[in-house]
Formats: C-alpha cells, sequence, structure tokens
C-alpha cells in the first residue's frame, strides 16, 4: 500500500538518497498531503523539494517548515507550486518571516490559481512590508478564499489589501454557486462560473452549502457546463433569436444546424467572445 500522507526531512538521509526520494514523488499518483522540514536543508535538497512540487499531479495539500538556518527556505520551495494545478492548500511555517520572503509568496500568488488557502505560522513577528508584499500579491490572485498568517501563540497578523481580496474571491466563489443553482443568460455569471468551474472549492462550498453529496454536486456542474453549452451564442450576445449572413461563397454560419452550432460551443469559453 503507497501512503497518501508522508513526511520528509532532508537532513535524515543523504543527498542523493532524497533526491531520489523526490524525483520518484514527482510522478507518484497517490501521495495526497506532504510535510517537508527543511531544516538545516542544503541547496540541493530545496531544489529537489521546489522541482517535485513543479511535477507533482496528485499532492493536495503541502505543509513547509523553516528555520533559521535558511529562513527563506519555505518560501523559495514553494515557488514550485506556480504552475502546480493540484495542490489546493498550502502552510508554512517560519521563525523569522521576512520581506523577502513574503516577495516571493506574492509571486506564487501571482502566478498559481489551484490553491485555495495559505495558511502562514511565524515565531516572530512578520518583518515590515511582508504584509504589505502579500496583499498585493493576493490582490493579484482569484482563488484564495482563506488565507491568514498567524505570529505563534499569539494574534493574526493583517492588512487591508488581504481582507479586500479574500472578500473578492468569496464573493466570486458565491456567485459561481448560485450559478450551478440558477443558472442564467447573464454574461458576467456565466463567465465567473467558467473561471471556477474545475477547483476543488466549488464543490466543497457546494455540498456545504445544500447537503449535496459530492456526486450530486458533480452532476451539478457539469449541468451548469451544459446550460453554458446549449445558450452559448445567447449568453455571449452572438445572437439571440434568428440570424442572416450577407451571401457569400463559403459556407455561412446561418446555415448551419443547430447540433453544428452545439458542436461549436463546446470549444468555446464565454470569455472567448469579446463583450460588446
Amino acid at each position: 500500500m503507497c501512503p497518501v500522507e508522508l513526511q520528509l526531512c532532508p537532513v535524515d538521509v543523504s543527498a542523493e538518497s532524497f533526491s531520489e526520494l523526490c524525483s520518484a514523488l514527482s510522478s507518484s499518483h497517490h501521495v495526497q498531503g506532504l510535510t517537508v522540514e527543511l531544516l538545516n536543508a542544503d541547496r540541493a535538497s530545496l531544489t529537489s523539494v521546489r522541482d517535485m512540487l513543479k511535477k507533482n499531479k496528485s499532492l493536495k495539500r503541502v505543509t513547509l517548515t523553516s528555520n533559521d538556518f535558511n529562513p527563506d527556505s519555505s518560501a523559495q520551495v514553494s515557488l514550485g507550486l506556480r504552475s502546480n494545478t493540484s495542490v489546493t492548500d498550502l502552510t508554512l511555517n517560519f521563525c523569522h518571516f521576512k520581506t523577502s520572503a513574503g516577495l516571493l509568496l506574492a509571486q506564487l500568488m501571482e502566478k498559481n490559481k489551484a490553491l485555495n488557502q495559505i495558511s502562514i505560522t511565524c515565531y516572530f513577528d512578520p518583518q515590515p512590508g511582508c504584509l504589505a508584499a502579500l496583499g498585493r500579491g493576493l490582490l493579484r490572485n482569484r482563488s484564495i478564499i482563506d488565507f491568514s498568517v498567524v505570529r505563534w501563540k499569539d494574534n493574526e497578523c493583517w492588512h487591508p489589501n488581504i481582507g479586500v481580496a479574500l472578500q473578492r474571491n468569496v464573493s466570486r466563489l458565491h456567485r459561481a454557486v448560485w450559478f450551478v443553482l440558477k443558472p442564467s443568460l447573464e454574461r458576467s455569471e456565466a463567465e465567473v462560473f467558467e473561471q471556477i468551474e474545475s477547483k476543488a472549492c466549488l464543490l466543497s462550498r457546494l455540498m456545504s452549502a445544500t447537503g449535496m453529496t459530492e456526486e450530486e454536486a458533480q452532476g451539478a456542474v457539469r449541468s451548469a457546463k451544459r446550460f453554458i453549452r446549449l445558450h452559448f451564442f445567447s449568453i455571449t450576445g452572438l445572437f439571440c433569436r434568428t440570424l442572416q449572413c450577407f451571401a457569400g461563397s463559403g459556407t455561412q454560419i446561418d446555415s448551419l444546424n443547430y447540433e453544428c452550432l452545439l458542436a461549436i460551443a463546446k470549444h468555446l469559453k464565454v470569455s472567448d467572445v469579446l463583450a460588446r
């Protein structure tokens, strides 16, 4: 049996063995939760973990812990998640949370489109500018709906931009849920749904809001996608009732039957059509 939860520490094994382990994890289809203690880890080990996070497609939860030997190591390694599409929950533990680490995490949030939750714990107060950097990164992210920075055994650290971004992202999620429950021809609502339809947070929010099972929630999302396909040309405003083209030598869109129009819509998103 392959474990679904795994905990690693580079100092417990040789550098070569740790590199081979990370290489094997890169193609793992079973491990869903990973905890890595980057305590006194050298550059080669950090690179191995970062590259593994780039390639792995099964992980859902990642926890990274760093110490004063390399205080930015957790943030450096997390950059491997910039293009990752499977990890939804990220937990980072710092001793000193430096502004440089905040800037690295801002880069991550600007690029990543899969993360729904980031939880950061630091032993000492974050350096000045750290929270501002996180706020700027979060404003450029559309998928994170739960974000926290907590000083160890103390109060939560906060920045106004963090609250603004979270409120916006949660509002978008609620709009997507409402579209699933009550599909409409409103273009803006359909666009928001399309941007969130593949994210795990949509299913979990549907299930918690309605009491649906996971299978029922998946079916509801499929129905909403089908609604967009059936009403694509009305939603995008291309045409609502009848369409008549000027005479031409080739096949004109007004000569296509309904099945052909559906086939076209299958390969398009609402955002592919410029709004008038």
